[in-house]
């Protein structure tokens, strides 16, 4: 069987369920991850012929399957992906498009008017065919798409994939010492399981998103005597997918920590995103909430006023409009480094 990674949860779960079932009916099965790339799928392809496998299952990363790569007789079926050859080859795939178009069309039959998609992790750099889609049966039905409803956007993992990511990159780079004599600032939804990969290297977590975190750094700091400094992450943007405090809750956690809870914690303020979305109204206003909760937090717990002074709000797109709320830290990689290949 060839993949194009191991490392995506789908294609592993995907293999281990094919490899059970294989199994079960007196084969063995070898995975192949071809890392995405043509040339090393063809060289599986060729490999597996020569050695006298029974047949192929290939989840294929190729443009185009060449006629003269399989031998005819060799049974090959493609999951996943529908194959592009002039060889007529048996596939298994959802029909996404369709899947999708039929369950948005069966919400505005029933009266829905704002319905979310959560489109789910697609590699591509192309619209996903869930998304496709889903603007279909909004459009046939005369309702405007609104791109903020679109969740998990293309070239996007899961917050658990990206956090994964993140850890092992800071690893790798820390080894290298390519941080030295650098401040470094973690980004993103870190699991608790992940403290002592990145506690121990960064100055500061921007994304503390809950109180389950909150405490378990606090632990970690104990147990190490060392003080994390954080920002208070609020949820405010309309995404689901998105973490963070409610506003109400990041006065409880002031409270908290003014009372002594955290002691092995310094609050340094509050970061925020805004609603991914073109609408600028919508930005403006998910900023200026993020203000009224870095304001309000700041005017509750004046014995952290000083120190709790970072506003860190502002991204590639929208950074402009973040200074004008008075952020005094934004996150602009993409625009200097250009998009990450994820």
């Amino acid at each position: 069987m060839i993949v194009p990674t191991v490392d995506n949860s789908f294609f592993a779960n995907l293999s281990h369920e094919i490899e059970k079932e294989m199994h079960r009916n007196g084969y063995f099965t070898f995975i192949c991850d071809s890392g995405n790339k043509a040339e090393k799928e063809k060289e599986y392809l060729k490999t597996l012929q020569e050695n006298g496998c029974a047949g192929i299952i290939c989840v294929s990363g190729l443009s185009s399957l060449p006629d003269d790569l399989i031998s005819g007789d060799l049974p090959l079926v493609f999951v996943d992906r529908v194959p592009k050859s002039e060889r007529k080859i048996p596939w298994v795939a959802n029909d996404d498009a369709a899947a999708m178009e039929e369950a948005a069309a069966c919400l505005i039959a029933k009266g829905c008017r704002n319905i979310a998609l959560m489109a789910g992790y697609t590699a591509e750099k192309q619209e996903s065919p869930r998304v496709t889609g889903y603007k279909k049966a909004l459009e046939a039905a005369g309702i405007a798409v609104r791109n903020e409803l679109i969740l998990n956007r293309p070239g996007k993992k899961s917050s658990e994939e990206e956090t994964e990511e993140m850890v092992q990159e800071l690893m790798q780079k820390q080894s290298q010492n390519a941080y030295e004599g650098a401040p470094v600032h973690f980004i993103g939804h870190l699991q608790t399981n992940k403290l002592k990969m990145v506690l121990p290297y960064v100055s500061l977590v921007q994304s503390v998103d809950s109180v389950r975190l909150l405490d378990a750094i606090n632990a970690w700091g104990s147990a190490n005597a060392k003080v994390i400094s954080v920002l208070i992450e609020p949820h405010i943007a309309a995404e689901e997918t998105k973490q963070g405090f409610d506003p109400e809750e990041v006065a409880r956690v002031m409270k908290d920590a003014i009372d002594g809870k955290y002691r092995f914690i310094r609050f340094k303020g509050i970061m925020g995103m805004a609603t991914f979305t073109d609408d600028e109204s919508v930005i403006r206003e998910d900023f200026r909430r993020l203000r009224a909760v870095f304001d309000e937090a700041r005017r509750s717990s004046p014995l952290f006023t000083d120190d709790f002074s970072e506003f860190s709000i502002g991204m590639s797109d929208d950074y402009r409009i973040a200074i004008e709320y008075g952020s005094t830290m934004v996150r602009v990689g993409s625009m200097i480094f250009g998009e990450r290949n994820y």
